[in-house]
C-alpha cells in the first residue's frame, strides 16, 4: 500500500470511529453531539452571545440558528437581549437544559475515561498533540482544497 491509500484509509477508520457524533443521541440524551456542544459552550461561559457561538461554532449564522431553534423550542436554551445591547441576543441553559447537559457530560466522562485507558499515560500528551495538529492540517486543507465543496467554514 502506498502513503495516499494508507492516508485514506486512516481518514475512513476516524470516520468510522466518530460515527457517534452523527448520531441523534449521545448518551440517552435525545440531543446530537453538535446539540449537546452548542449546550456544553454556552454552559461554559453561563451566558454567551450569539455571535460568540457563531465563532465558536465555526459555521454560518443560519447554520447556528438552524441548529439552536430547536434547542430553545424544547426550552433547554433560552434566548434573552442583552442589557448591554438590544441587538445582541444572549444564550443561557434552562433548568432543564443545564441538567441534560450534566446527565450527558457524566455518560460521557466514562466515555473519555475509557478511550484515554487505550493510551499509555506517558503517551497521551504527544498523541493528543499529534491530532491536533493533524486536524488543523486537515482543516487548513479543506479550506484551500479547489476540488471540495463546502465543507468547512474556513477562519483567517
Amino acid at each position: 500500500m502506498n502513503d495516499e491509500q494508507d492516508f485514506l484509509m486512516m481518514l475512513f477508520s476516524i470516520s468510522k470511529a466518530l460515527r457517534f457524533c452523527q448520531q441523534e443521541e449521545i448518551c440517552g440524551e435525545p440531543i446530537t453531539f453538535i446539540q449537546f456542544n452548542i449546550m456544553n459552550f454556552i454552559a461554559e461561559r453561563q451566558r454567551m452571545k450569539m455571535s460568540e457561538l457563531h465563532a465558536a461554532l465555526s459555521v454560518d449564522k443560519s447554520t447556528t440558528t438552524r441548529l439552536l431553534e430547536p434547542l430553545v423550542n424544547r426550552n433547554l436554551i433560552i434566548k434573552e437581549k442583552s442589557p448591554e445591547d438590544s441587538r445582541a441576543v444572549l444564550l443561557r441553559l434552562s433548568e432543564e437544559g443545564q441538567a441534560m447537559r450534566n446527565r450527558a457530560w457524566e455518560c460521557l466522562k466514562g466515555f473519555i475515561d475509557s478511550v484515554e485507558a487505550g493510551i499509555p499515560a506517558e503517551q497521551r500528551a504527544g498523541v493528543y498533540q499529534a491530532v491536533r495538529l493533524f486536524t488543523g492540517a486537515l482543516q487548513d486543507s479543506c479550506c484551500s482544497c479547489s476540488c471540495r465543496p463546502y465543507i468547512v467554514r474556513c477562519q483567517v
